[in-house]
């Protein structure tokens, strides 16, 4: 039977000495294996993190942000396109001096064939750069209905 000094049978009729050591000794084993659980939640909260750091890191587009001081009000028409069940509709308009001299340093800004994207109020358009010469007049074809109100409305400045 154990002592009242003493934790466990092992320990029984040991001095002092001896019970602090078993004791160190079980809080060791304690120890190494927290020690051993920490690397693997570690390993897991950076295998974890490691995806919303990745998507954090993702490319602005540039844009080219038309408004209407840009483009010279009188110049844009608007084609409604009969013949088919989805109506269609092209807008062309042309840019003021002030208009076409950003847009032509947006140009010379990015390099040819860059992912950019123009933004005229609601309407956006992401498109691949080319090896443009002249920047006085712009369209776009074929809109959906609801897209080309958005772009005559940007040119406009009515949203």
């Amino acid at each position: 039977m154990s002592s009242p000094n003493s934790c466990c049978s092992e320990c029984a009729g040991r001095v002092e000495f001896a019970f602090g050591n078993h004791r160190r000794r079980i809080a060791d084993r304690r120890r190494s294996t927290s020690l051993t659980i920490m690397p693997i939640v570690a390993f897991c909260v950076a295998f974890l993190a490691a995806p919303v750091s990745a998507s954090a890191q993702v490319e602005a587009i540039p844009t080219f942000t038309v408004t209407s001081n840009d483009v010279v009000q009188s110049s844009i028409m608007v084609f409604h396109m009969g013949g088919t069940n989805d109506a269609r509709v092209s807008i062309k308009f042309a840019f003021t001096e002030a208009g076409a001299s950003r847009l032509w340093e947006f140009y010379h800004a990015n390099p040819v064939g860059q992912e950019v994207r123009y933004q005229i109020g609601k309407f956006e358009r992401a498109f691949k750069l080319d090896d443009r010469k002249h920047f006085g007049r712009e369209g776009f074809w074929g809109l959906p209905f609801a897209e080309a109100k958005n772009l005559e409305a940007g040119l406009k400045g009515q949203r």
